[in-house]
């Protein structure tokens, strides 16, 4: 066996070979990039031609027999994120009592959505083709982003430690991945770890330490590490997510 292609696909969905065995078309998502496109890659030099580019999400590419069409499946997906008093969501027609904050036409809150201690939410949003973090009020007033090309990685991108201050995320930026620490306002950025393949951070609520998830050797371990940084320490001699 021998790679073709690029080897650092996020994923791949979907392989045909083109009838005249010129090459596959796949559909798969590229390394940081935000949706699954159509590619093709010639054979055997492994040259890639990307033949869709936009925000939806494609799968299950194939040709038609003579090699001029390809069918392939479109998804689109768009998120909000709303608010409810805890009160009224068993009541009848509770989704009349709950109000929408965030009106981007993008994804929102699907990779992260936590309060903090003084009633703001912050959530997981896409700016151009990398995630960030963003908080809004419970009014939905002046959302704003906190982070910059910081390149979240989900699930659970990131969480916000006890005091509310500090939120702590996991980044798959090419130049400085791992796990990374913030203040609330966007201030005093602060790298903690420095695997690619650390992610799913959840800070303690004394904001003393944060755990993560490992991926490593083809196995997914736990881990800590101070919130200040240093040596991280393994929690799990088993897989764990």
């Amino acid at each position: 066996a021998r790679t073709i292609g690029p080897s650092d696909w996020q994923v791949i969905t979907c392989m045909n070979w083109l009838p005249d065995r010129s090459g596959l078309t796949i559909s798969g998502r590229a390394a940081r990039a935000r949706t699954g496109q159509v590619f093709e890659i010639s054979y055997p030099a492994g040259q890639v031609r990307q033949i869709t580019n936009d925000l939806s999400d494609y799968r299950q590419a194939v040709a038609t027999s003579d090699g001029t069409t390809l069918a392939a499946v479109r998804t689109e997906v768009t998120s909000s994120v709303w608010v409810i008093p805890a009160a009224k969501v068993s009541i009848q027609n509770a989704d009349a009592a709950a109000k929408q904050i965030t009106f981007a036409s993008g994804e929102e809150g699907l990779e992260g959505l936590a309060w903090s201690v003084d009633g703001k939410v912050a959530y997981t949003t896409w700016n151009g083709d990398s995630m960030e973090i963003a908080v809004a009020d419970e009014s939905g007033v002046q959302p704003h982003q906190i982070t910059q090309r910081a390149f979240l990685r989900g699930p659970a991108a990131f969480s916000i430690c006890g005091d509310g201050r500090t939120l702590v995320y996991s980044s798959a930026a090419e130049n400085a991945p791992g796990i990374w620490r913030i203040d609330r306002d966007g201030s005093n950025p602060k790298r903690l770890t420095h695997g690619a393949g650390d992610f799913s951070p959840s800070c303690s609520p004394d904001g003393r330490w944060v755990a993560f998830g490992l991926i490593q050797d083809q196995q997914q371990t736990i881990w800590r590490v101070s919130i200040d940084g240093g040596d991280p320490v393994r929690l799990t001699d088993y897989p764990g997510i």
